[in-house]
């Protein structure tokens, strides 16, 4: 038997945020495994309005749209290249964005996809899966424009709690590992 426990991970650390998402425009930015598993539980269980995958590859975007276009019949995909100004339209106009790349994983804390703080706003969701640092520079960026903020260390743990209870049948002590991280 498989599971993705990546798709876990991220729909427990939306949950809290699903009124705020579903039928909104949502950014998916990155188009490898991590943008998979965010794509296909944003559809499932999220309903956005419309999903845009951003990458620097727009063909590699494109595969990914077709893909889920197919497999789950959700036409309201849209692709657009990793370039500005453009992407950071689509970023801008989006309630949740979604970094899925390595981008300022560490060792490389300064890289990030935007340090500009006008590509966000209040009451919107940046949501990094990078999980070290916690705080990357996309993170504090995002925080500086009034941005909700979620890192990648939530979907780590409620990943691996999954996996845990997969494997051991024992429930995982979600909360007191938060902490100590």
């Amino acid at each position: 038997i498989g599971h993705n426990t990546d798709a876990y991970g991220i729909f427990e650390t939306l949950l809290p945020f699903k009124d705020d998402i579903s039928g909104n425009q949502v950014c998916v930015i990155g188009a490898g495994g991590s943008a998979r598993a965010v794509i296909y539980t944003l559809i499932r269980h999220f309903k956005p309005k419309k999903l845009f995958i951003v990458n620097r590859n727009e063909r590699r975007a494109e595969n990914l749209k077709d893909y889920f276009s197919e497999k789950m019949k959700f036409s309201s995909i849209k692709t657009k290249e990793l370039i500005p100004p453009a992407a950071f339209e689509v970023m801008r106009d989006s309630k949740l964005v979604i970094n899925a790349t390595p981008i300022g994983m560490y060792p490389n804390n300064s890289d990030s996809i935007t340090t500009s703080p006008d590509v966000f706003s209040k009451g919107q969701i940046v949501f990094d899966l990078v999980y070290n640092p916690q705080k990357t520079l996309l993170i504090k960026t995002a925080i500086r424009s009034g941005a909700k903020t979620i890192n990648g260390l939530s979907m780590l743990v409620n990943q691996a709690a999954k996996s845990f209870e997969l494997w051991t049948g024992i429930n995982f002590p979600k909360e007191d590992v938060q902490k100590s991280l």
